[in-house]
């Protein structure tokens, strides 16, 4: 995802160890979504509270917050949001840019205590759910790289990686949904030539800088000398169709903008959808364009950046519109460091397990995406808001988690206030119609020409002033 936390360019005398989340005990059963911990929200801070406010720490200017305006898009203190969309936000910017997590905005209804803790609970899934798809999803890939890796050369060796929300343990209302990675891992002497593509630092051509011919690559080489995407996923969708032949499984139509290819396995009461990706494994320094991204050093620690930098990165075929011609591009991929970061999320190395304190941040992002998903189901709007995905409200998160990077800005009976906090934050993204990569700075996964960004701040404005009312439907 060389010395390479260092770019030196030497490479490792052995595969380096990924970190053990500062100390605590690794999680056992990330990939097991049976064992997932199952968090209970708590009570959210209101009037006649018997807890006491946390004495806000450090210099009170840095917590001083500029008072958000919602309740008119044109305010005297507050411009226009629709002006200013290339100001990008900064995520190491002062925390005067963000609101106070202790003071509720004037302008806005004060929450009922504890509102939002009903809606978390109505989020989770049941564990009888939980393993009967779980048990159908992991017969089936096994038999789809068994069935691979006997037939091509190229996927011999190929691994099941298990990323997304549900192995997160973020997945909301019903398990139906799962994002398998299928890692190709690419030898060390076997060296990948990366050229960027488009300008963000995301998208890159892929050439192999020595002979490829003992590794089933040759063929997947176009005319360019790079490694063609298309060519391998055409592979991967004929040996896939054989694979699941006779079983109740089926294929969906190739989305030429999604670099899966989506399984649907038959189930009752709703059937289970599979995204599969391909994903090379590089194991060398990570691209120059990552210098500045993972803010995590006064969250997590700069020694477990300087891990994480010791990771592999991935890429996966994704085609990179430069707005003339749809280009045979390879996507960079954090993904497994996402899990890792949201599975050991706190600064204190005891955060939500059984003898700590509880946090919300993962409460938070559970119910960030089911008001994006509320809200696209709902209403005249739901084609234009489309375009909006979960990965826009977790990449939210983990820049308001380097803003806000002590566990007691996150205490699980906050939840109502810090729920605020975090859509607010997520409310000023869209009003810049920016949302940076966390890894990539440069990358805005905001495109402007397939997303609105006005419209869904005005439909999140419109549930904040109402208190939420889809979620009470």
């Amino acid at each position: 995802m060389g010395d390479r936390g260092h770019g030196r360019g030497r490479e490792p005398a052995t595969r380096p160890k990924e970190p053990r989340g500062r100390g605590r005990t690794a999680a056992k059963s990330n990939d097991d979504p049976g064992r997932a911990k199952t968090q209970v929200a708590g009570r959210a801070p209101g009037q006649n509270s018997p807890k006491k406010e946390p004495v806000q720490r450090g210099d009170p200017g840095e917590r001083t917050a500029v008072r958000a305006n919602t309740t008119g898009r044109k305010g005297k203190d507050q411009p226009d949001h629709r002006q200013g969309r290339q100001d990008q936000p900064n995520p190491r910017q002062a925390r005067q840019d963000q609101p106070d997590p202790r003071q509720a905005r004037q302008d806005q209804p004060v929450h009922r205590r504890n509102s939002l803790k009903p809606v978390y609970e109505r989020l989770k899934l049941k564990m009888k759910d939980i393993s009967n798809a779980a048990d159908k999803v992991n017969g089936i890939v096994k038999v789809i790289i068994d069935k691979l890796s006997d037939r091509e050369p190229l996927f011999k060796g190929m691994e099941r990686m298990s990323t997304g929300s549900y192995y997160e343990g973020m997945k909301i209302s019903r398990p139906n949904e799962f994002d398998i990675m299928l890692k190709i891992p690419i030898s060390d002497h076997q060296r990948i030539g990366l050229t960027e593509f488009g300008g963000s630092g995301a998208f890159y051509t892929l050439s192999c800088k020595r002979s490829v011919v003992d590794y089933g690559m040759n063929k997947y080489v176009d005319d360019h000398g790079n490694i063609s995407a298309i060519k391998i996923l055409t592979q991967l969708r004929k040996l896939v169709n054989e694979a699941v032949s006779g079983r109740p499984v089926s294929i969906k139509r190739r989305n030429p903008s999604s670099p899966a290819l989506t399984l649907i396995i038959e189930n009752k009461p709703t059937n289970i959808d599979v995204d599969l990706v391909i994903a090379l494994e590089i194991r060398q320094s990570w691209p120059a364009n990552t210098k500045d991204g993972m803010n995590i050093d006064s969250w997590l620690g700069r020694k477990v950046k300087r891990d994480f930098k010791f990771f592999p990165f991935y890429m996966v075929p994704k085609k990179c519109n430069d707005g003339n011609t749809t280009n045979d591009t390879w996507r960079i991929s954090f993904s497994h460091i996402e899990k890792e970061i949201l599975t050991n999320h706190g600064s204190s190395k005891t955060c939500c397990e059984a003898d700590g304190e509880k946090c919300c941040r993962k409460q938070c992002l559970k119910l960030l995406k089911h008001l994006l998903e509320l809200l696209k189901n709902n209403g005249k709007q739901r084609r234009k808001l489309d375009k909006f995905c979960s990965y826009y409200a977790k990449t939210a998160l983990l820049h308001h988690c380097a803003q806000y990077p002590k566990d007691e800005d996150w205490k699980l009976e906050d939840l109502d206030v810090c729920f605020n906090r975090y859509v607010q934050f997520f409310q000023l993204c869209l009003k810049k119609a920016c949302l940076p990569n966390f890894f990539i700075p440069s990358h805005n996964l905001f495109n402007l020409e397939s997303v609105d960004c006005n419209l869904l701040y005005d439909q999140i404005d419109d549930q904040i002033k109402h208190n939420y009312p889809l979620f009470h439907l």
